[in-house]
């Protein structure tokens, strides 16, 4: 296994165990998992932050100039909001939509604009990798009720 297709099934794996942790929580609107966070708060925010990296990554492999970084705490606002009226099913449906598009778009790549920065300050796969380290980091939260 070369080290695209381990990225590609370390993205899946991570995001199916995170979707099986916010599938067995009963309280799913109101279980605060965080101190301050519901499980759905969790899920939309990741569904937006799946969604900006592919963007990012998707900017990289054109070699377009990258967005700035968003404020963190008003992007994860903005993605609650954006997504307050969807059921648990359905927030369910849209993480693991997003991750699809983010992990077809890393299939249809040459190993080689993966692990290139190609003159920016990281690579698609280093921001692949930051966002399986945010699946396990939200899962430990989940797991943890």
């Amino acid at each position: 296994m070369n080290q695209k297709e381990a990225l590609l099934i370390e993205m899946k794996v991570s995001i199916q165990n995170l979707l099986k942790a916010a599938q067995s929580i009963e309280k799913f609107e109101s279980t605060v998992v965080t101190g301050t966070w519901t499980a759905r708060e969790i899920l939309s925010h990741v569904a937006a932050w799946d969604l900006f990296f592919a963007d990012m990554s998707k900017r990289m492999v054109k070699g377009e100039p990258l967005p700035e970084w968003p404020d963190f705490d008003e992007f994860n606002k903005e993605a609650v909001l954006e997504r307050k009226n969807k059921t648990k099913d359905q927030l369910i449906e849209e993480v693991r939509k997003a991750r699809d598009i983010y992990v077809r778009f890393i299939e249809e790549q040459p190993g080689e604009l993966i692990f290139n920065s190609r003159g920016y300050e990281f690579t698609v796969g280093s921001l692949a990798k930051d966002i399986i380290g945010h699946d396990n980091h939200h899962l430990k939260q989940l797991t943890a009720q």
